[in-house]
């Protein structure tokens, strides 16, 4: 994917306001900010992201081992781009 693709992403709201990973509980998304990571197959590298706010509501359940699956959550609109990893066709899921 070379040119720009607009993306939405599920993003926890921690103890002191920030937006960050409901997984990991750390990788923070800061506004204006970039964010590069390596896409890999295997679940490895990237960031989950959906196509549409629709398609976050298609997602299955959450991993149960998440970290911040009690904290407030959030929706981020992202711009994404380079390599894409579909992972759920259905519900529009994927690596960027």
């Amino acid at each position: 994917q070379t040119e720009p693709v607009q993306c939405f992403k599920l993003v926890a709201i921690d103890t002191e306001g920030r937006y960050v990973s409901i997984y990991d509980g750390t990788t923070e998304y800061k506004i204006g900010e970039t964010i590069t990571r390596e896409v890999r197959a295997g679940h490895k590298g990237g960031l989950y992201v959906c196509e549409s706010i629709l398609d976050l509501l298609k997602l299955g359940p959450l991993p149960s081992r998440s970290a911040l699956m009690a904290a407030p959550w959030a929706v981020v609109e992202m711009v994404g781009w380079g390599p894409t990893i579909k992972y759920n066709e259905l519900a529009g899921g994927s690596k960027v």
